[in-house]
């Protein structure tokens, strides 16, 4: 049995120095063999759905390709579900050992491409084509084992909720802007916007919320843990411990955990994202000063924020909640 996983890959290419040849292929050993190419070169003007991604746009497309064990193959009802051409439910996707060294191979070579090029790239999954993200079949046990499963296709990495818009669609006046701007820890929020990953994005988060309460540690979740905005999301101080050891371990993977733990530590920084961006998002409309106190003056109710479960929550106040999310609060530039 084979795999195969479709990996975009976006950046500014046009401003390097170097030119890439395209397309290539890169062999590494552990993780499998890669062909880099351009999407249009790919696409030949089919619809591909990713997310912050728009169908026009030129990216680069990165296939990864691994022989799988097909005795660690297995359903992984808790991935995303596909429909069918005529719109019934496919069961969810195949997950086995081999994605992630697959997807740790994919993010190597992005990593080398970056390094090559001196330009950020962030790769995310590539969904929307026939034949990718798929398990190929070699014999007779393979179809077997597929026809058992119900499906050929993969689960999909890097996949998670990085956000949900803060704003409804209002105007954006100069008295908001000055009120915001004399909220210092705003200043940080462009950092997390530029950082070319989640597991970067979630350490520029982090690290916003440091600035804001003016605490380290035990201290910011004791603070955080007690502010009625981010108890008005459901935060508590067990799912802030969490996520505060999470950090540490993003930050410090390098030296302490092995390849295994790093991927596991970037996975879940990927599904706790969009979490604790609403958070953040919340504590910068609402606390006026960097400082330890828990004064409230909050600029702005959310439009919309992710709770515990992963799952976007629209505010009463937005009219048609569904249309505003799927048209913008989840397609926002912010999480481009």
């Amino acid at each position: 049995m084979r795999l195969k996983l479709s990996f975009a890959v976006r950046g500014s290419l046009e401003e390097a120095w170097g030119r890439l040849e395209l397309p290539m292929d890169v062999d590494l050993p552990q993780q499998g063999r890669f062909t880099i190419s351009r999407s249009s070169e790919v696409m030949r003007g089919e619809y591909v759905s990713l997310p912050s991604l728009e169908p026009a746009e030129d990216f680069l497309f990165v296939l990864g390709e691994q022989v799988v064990d097909i005795t660690g193959m297995r359903i992984e009802s808790g991935r995303p579900l596909f429909e069918r051409e005529d719109g019934s439910p496919e069961s969810g996707g195949i997950d086995a050992e081999e994605m992630d060294s697959i997807t740790e191979g994919a993010l190597c070579v992005v990593g080398a491409l970056s390094f090559a090029t001196g330009v950020a790239l962030e790769a995310g999954v590539f969904i929307g084509l026939e034949g990718y993200n798929r398990f190929i079949p070699e014999g007779k046990d393979d179809e077997d084992l597929l026809n058992e499963l119900g499906t050929r296709r993969s689960s999909l990495p890097l996949q998670g909720t990085s956000g949900v818009e803060p704003f409804e669609n209002v105007p954006i006046d100069a008295a908001f802007v000055e009120k915001l701007a004399r909220r210092r820890s705003v200043s940080l929020y462009p950092d997390v916007l530029a950082a070319a990953s989640p597991a970067v994005k979630f350490r520029e988060l982090w690290r916003t919320l440091e600035f804001a309460f003016q605490a380290h540690g035990n201290s910011l979740v004791g603070h955080v843990a007690d502010f009625p905005p981010a108890q008005r999301l459901g935060f508590d101080r067990e799912e802030l411990t969490e996520l505060h050891v999470l950090r540490g371990r993003l930050s410090y993977a390098a030296s302490r955990l092995g390849i295994a733990d790093l991927r596991q530590a970037d996975q879940e920084a990927i599904g706790s994202l969009g979490r604790l961006w609403s958070l953040v998002d919340a504590v910068i409309l609402a606390k006026q000063d960097a400082s330890g106190d828990l004064d409230v003056d909050e600029l702005r109710e959310l439009a919309a924020f992710i709770d515990r479960n992963g799952t976007s929550q629209v505010s009463d106040s937005v009219e048609k909640p569904a249309e505003w999310l799927g048209q913008y609060g989840l397609r926002s530039p912010r999480f481009r």
